[in-house]
């Protein structure tokens, strides 16, 4: 009987020590769901992480989590920008990108806790050669104003910054009310038609599955070309004459000849609105694109319904607001860093950072 006992108690500790050991186990993990709706088990520390595209990368700086980044996409190390807010990304392991691919050995050699990814053409081979090697992937797929703050929310439980992204998602929604607040009783009548020239010049466009078409209908515009699916589309001078737009905005890494020389070349464009009263603007900034589905998006739309509509912000200093978030989510300002908003009638196309 008492061989049993002792028996019994020996058995019930190792029990206890085994189901302790599994709970402190359990307990080095957590399950997150992704953007993709991919229910994914991470480190519940995650101090190392690698980011695939510069999107990514901007918005694990924006959480405060830059730190840990161990990988990031090539662009992201010589990017002026990053590397004026982290000089030490310069040296961080580069491990590919979208467009020429991801090396997976730099990947794997860098040792991550995780993996933050796209959605999309090329990502969904990585995830399966990564997800076979153990390493967890997190897809992020920022391609809409809420879209951006479930992202940043998503990485800050990722990162455990929650502090700073939940920072961040305030300064977005302040901004929203700010802007709707400002524009949102704008009579669709009354409201400015808007052309945004796109990557591959001035007669190519998006419409409503990119996430410019949000920024350009948040604030306070009508996109002329939001019938148009599948990315940047090429349309014809003539389509951009019946449009006949008020404004007409080129993104910064608009490829070819500038607005005005477009202008000054095809006469059958003088007829244009926009042309006609010289709304015609480049999008901010000097230190890299604003609309890009990346935190300082938010920024780019604050710009964008200032220049729509001037009389509705007399009372507000853009700059001003610009620097106070570079403050807020980079440590340094908009202008200490070097950046400079473009003004009307851009002509040359400025060098890409």
């Amino acid at each position: 009987m008492k061989k049993n006992r002792i028996f019994l108690s020996v058995s019930l500790v190792l029990l206890l020590m085994i189901f302790i050991v599994n709970v402190a186990g359990a307990s080095n993990f957590k399950v997150i769901e992704d953007q993709m709706g991919r229910q994914v088990t991470i480190p519940a520390d995650v101090k190392r992480v690698v980011t695939t595209w510069k999107p990514s990368t901007f918005m694990v700086f924006a959480v405060g989590g830059e730190e840990k980044l161990v990988g990031v996409d090539n662009s992201s190390t010589v990017n002026k920008f990053l590397t004026g807010v982290y000089p030490g990304i310069k040296n961080i392991r580069k491990v590919g990108d979208k467009r020429h691919g991801l090396n997976i050995e730099e990947i794997v050699g860098s040792d991550p806790d995780v993996v933050i990814i796209w959605s999309g053409k090329g990502s969904g081979r990585v995830i399966e050669q990564l997800e076979s090697l153990k390493i967890p992937t997190v897809v992020l797929i920022p391609e809409s104003i809420e879209l951006m703050k479930e992202a940043a929310l998503l990485l800050g439980e990722v990162l455990n910054e929650q502090e700073q992204a939940r920072k961040m998602i305030d300064y977005y929604n302040d901004t929203l009310e700010l802007v709707e607040n400002r524009v949102g009783n704008i009579p669709k009548s009354e409201k400015k038609k808007v052309y945004l020239a796109g990557a591959y010049g001035i007669f190519s466009s998006c419409g409503s599955d990119f996430y410019q078409h949000f920024m350009l209908e948040s604030a306070g515009g009508i996109d002329v070309a939001t019938g148009m699916k599948g990315g940047w589309v090429e349309i014809s001078p003539e389509q951009l004459v019946k449009w006949n737009p008020d404004v007409m905005v080129a993104v910064q890494y608009c490829m070819g000849p500038g607005m005005e020389e477009i202008v000054s070349d095809n006469p059958q464009l003088q007829s244009i609105g926009a042309v006609k009263n010289n709304e015609l603007y480049r999008f901010p900034s000097n230190l890299g694109p604003w609309d890009y589905p990346e935190p300082r998006s938010i920024l780019g739309l604050l710009w964008l319904s200032n220049i729509l509509y001037p009389e509705k912000y007399e009372d507000i200093d853009i700059l001003e607001e610009i620097d106070k978030f570079h403050v807020e989510f980079f440590g340094k300002t908009f202008t200490e860093l070097g950046g400079k908003l473009g003004g009307k009638g851009i002509n040359a196309r400025e060098k890409k950072h």
